[in-house]
């Protein structure tokens, strides 16, 4: 069970140390919260970067270990769709919020 949790451990921490940037800004330059702090944004950005992670960590793996099997290369392939799917959106969410994170007023 340990071996499983520290499969976890390394995309958990990349994921924070991504998006940790980001609320430092909004925390910093915003400073009128008046609707809110965004959580549900900056949930969104590190679950895609949890994602993006996570399945970059596993692809990693795989490679190591060498697979030559025809279920591992499919495998891969649908890692590697989700490693695209994850930088599109990621990278979607971040140009529209770059505004915001700045301390633009009204950049909504």
């Amino acid at each position: 069970m340990n071996n499983q949790l520290l499969k976890f451990k390394t995309p958990l921490i990349l994921s924070l140390l991504l998006v940790l940037p980001f609320m430092l800004m909004e925390w910093i330059n915003v400073r009128d919260f008046t609707l809110g702090f965004p959580f549900g944004l900056f949930g969104y950005m590190w679950l895609v970067a949890l994602i993006f992670s996570f399945a970059g960590s596993a692809w990693l793996r795989s490679l190591r270990k060498g697979e030559k099997n025809p279920g591992a290369i499919l495998m891969r392939l649908l890692l590697l769709v989700v490693i695209g799917i994850s930088i599109w959106s990621f990278s979607y969410v971040l140009a529209d919020q770059w505004p915001c994170f700045l301390g633009v007023p009204n950049c909504d």
